[in-house]
């Protein structure tokens, strides 16, 4: 007889649903969706397939050691003592070890109680960049904090706009709640993107931009809606900073102007910006690949503006886990260590390549085929005198390269706490099954480590005494009778910025030497023969999680009818892309989805050359908040006669 078992998935996505695991003789069969707010009975392609994925042949199920014949399977007592004796030659020497994870799975235990080894020996690590710090610091320059709408509060939201967001694909059960209010409430759907993306065209009005202009779109919307009255100055007056330096800075930005740089008919820029003005409240939702591009942070402090002076309280969506009453830093071990060393996320690859680290651990994370200039990044794992361990579920690309690869459950096989960036629920997660071979989780491991190398007790805590700690007795106790909680959630009208209030005109901007009002880039230029190289979510994976199931990333790069016509290509073709970090070979889709210019690629797609699509990324770093320029790729393309596909 079957049992099912409820489990929060654990992954780095926006929704992260509550799931019902079906098992029958100890092994999951099925897993099916619940009824909660979040997830509403749906489930995504990654859910469905998660059977398949526990169960896969790509799982690693023991710890290996490579040789000169291949990887050797071992005991967990050779493979750590191995670790250990490496890592211990460096531990007064820390700044030459690295930390190297990010987002594979973001429960409280798994992610960042597992970092308290690594900031107790103070190891270096990354600034964790990569996703949302452009956009992220630009809020605390206006906001204080990050946080915005919660989707419990999206029945009164009048009009939503999805602003370089796809959540057809990447956040489903996001796009299923605000059209469930759409179809109760009269809540219209708005979409502003440069490709008529699945969100585009299940939305009620799709606007299309050119690429990189979403800032000027915003400050054109602004002074329209100043120069008209159409403003909250009641609102303004007591909670807004600096609206008289704002006004003056949008002047320039009027109706010709913004055509001309947008593409967006000044006619299309008035009837955005009225429906914002007669829609209130509404929630602006910012994708994170919006403020990955030159200038990222400065669009999203533009687009911010507008519910500043319309007199919404945070009317936006960017991430919502600095609202919420957790204090991650606790759990980390962060308020009694640091450290020795913190490097920009983009710049892995280069500090790899020129030997900056001698020992290397990986987990939660493949950066040989996620981070940009990924050519680099593989130069660096390969190097002789580099020693580098893998804590993997799957073979992933950077296993492949490792010197020791230890096996880790997935979600289903250990027991965590659960908490996202969407909403405010906090789940417990307790083993579904048993852990599959000898994998252990990651405060195991950690405990081991810890162990070995004669570290302080303190390292080792109870995670559950640390996660009490962190969210209160009241949360978590309701969180051991019930399995669920709710954290408690900051003010909307709270803003943490020197002034106590929304900074148009930004004093902590300006205490850093950059711009005190948002200023935004006018769009991508390109030269002669280049192509602006955009990727974002495939709905079957998560990253490359799930290449197992539905095989790898797809190589298929999207080009506009006219351009394929310029570069006598069609539909299967194979066309290299190419720039100074390297080049790789894709298949051919030819669509108008993609303005003129702008190729389009699933993230991290794997080419025919077996070669990933990061390959071509740039490593520069974003002036708000060091985030990624992923979205400003420049590629040129060429055809090339057709070649067997490569794994």
């Amino acid at each position: 007889m079957s049992q099912l078992i409820p489990v929060t998935c654990a992954r780095n996505c926006y929704d992260n649903c509550r799931l019902i695991a079906e098992v029958s003789g100890g092994k999951i069969v099925r897993v099916r969706a619940s009824n909660d707010l979040i997830t509403r009975g749906i489930l995504c392609p990654k859910a469905i397939a998660d059977p398949m994925r526990i169960y896969s042949r790509s799982r690693v199920l023991y710890p290996y050691v490579k040789t000169v014949k291949g990887f050797k399977k071992v005991s967990w007592d050779e493979a750590l003592s191995l670790v250990t004796s490496r890592l211990g030659e460096l531990l007064s020497n820390p700044s030459e070890i690295l930390y190297l994870e990010y987002g594979g799975n973001i429960g409280l235990m798994t992610r960042y109680f597992s970092r308290r080894l690594w900031h107790f020996i103070k190891a270096a690590v990354t600034d964790y960049s990569i996703c949302d710090a452009g956009g992220g610091e630009a809020l605390r320059l206006m906001y204080g904090s990050t946080y915005g709408i919660l989707p419990k509060d999206y029945s009164r939201v009048k009009l939503f706009i999805f602003w370089g967001f796809n959540p057809v694909v990447s956040a489903p059960h996001m796009f299923n709640l605000i059209k469930d209010v759409r179809s109760r409430g009269g809540a219209s759907i708005v979409t502003i993107d440069i490709r008529s993306s699945e969100t585009a065209k299940l939305s009620d009005v799709h606007v299309r931009i050119k690429p990189g202009s979403d800032g000027v779109l915003a400050l054109g919307i602004a002074n329209y809606l100043i120069s008209e009255g159409k403003t909250d100055e009641e609102f303004i007056k007591k909670y807004v900073h600096g609206f008289k330096e704002f006004s003056e800075h949008v002047s320039k930005y009027d109706l010709r102007t913004v055509e001309e740089l947008t593409g967006v008919p000044r006619d299309e820029v008035i009837d955005l910006a009225e429906a914002l003005y007669e829609s209130r409240p509404f929630c602006i939702l910012m994708s994170y690949g919006l403020q990955r591009r030159v200038g990222g942070g400065e669009i999203v402090r533009s687009i911010a503006s507008l519910p500043a002076i319309l007199g919404v309280h945070r009317g936006f969506y960017y991430g919502n886990r600095d609202g919420l009453y957790l204090d991650y830093k606790h759990i980390q071990g962060l308020h009694l260590w640091s450290p020795s060393r913190v490097i920009s996320m983009q710049k892995v690859g280069k500090y790899l390549a020129r030997g900056d680290f001698k020992f290397v651990y990986v987990h939660l994370t493949n950066p040989a085929a996620t981070l940009p200039n990924s050519n680099k990044v593989v130069e660096g794992l390969k190097r002789s005198d580099v020693f580098v361990v893998v804590h993997d579920t799957h073979w992933s690309d950077t296993a492949k390269l490792a010197d020791v690869v230890l096996p880790a459950p997935t979600f289903y096989e250990k027991r965590d706490v659960v908490c996202g960036y969407w909403h405010n629920c906090i789940y417990l997660n307790e083993s579904v099954i048993e852990p599959l071979g000898d994998s252990l989780s990651e405060v195991e491991v950690m405990e081991k480590l810890a162990e070995q190398l004669n570290l302080s007790p303190s390292v080792v805590a109870d995670p559950l005494k640390v996660i009490r700690e962190a969210v209160g007795d009241e949360v978590f106790g309701k969180l051991l009778r019930e399995g669920v909680a709710e954290i408690p959630y900051r003010p909307l009208s709270e803003y943490q910025t020197p002034t106590g209030k929304i900074e148009l005109y930004s004093t902590s901007a300006a205490a850093k030497g950059l711009s005190p009002l948002p200023n935004p880039p006018s769009g991508e230029v390109l030269s002669k023969g280049e192509y602006l190289l955009i990727t974002s979510a495939h709905p079957h994976y998560m990253h490359t999680q799930f290449e197992d199931v539905y095989g790898v990333v797809p190589s298929d790069v999207t080009i506009n009818d006219s351009d394929a016509c310029k570069l006598g290509v069609s539909d299967g073709d194979v066309v290299e892309l190419y720039n100074e970090f390297g080049r790789v070979l894709m298949r051919v889709k030819v669509s108008s989805d993609v303005p003129q210019g702008v190729l389009w690629s699933p993230r991290h797609a794997k080419g025919v050359d077996g070669k990933r699509v990061s390959v071509l990324m740039s490593d520069d770093v974003e002036e708000v908040g060091g985030g990624s320029v992923l979205n400003s790729t420049r590629v040129k393309v060429r055809k090339v006669k057709e070649v067997a596909r490569k794994h």
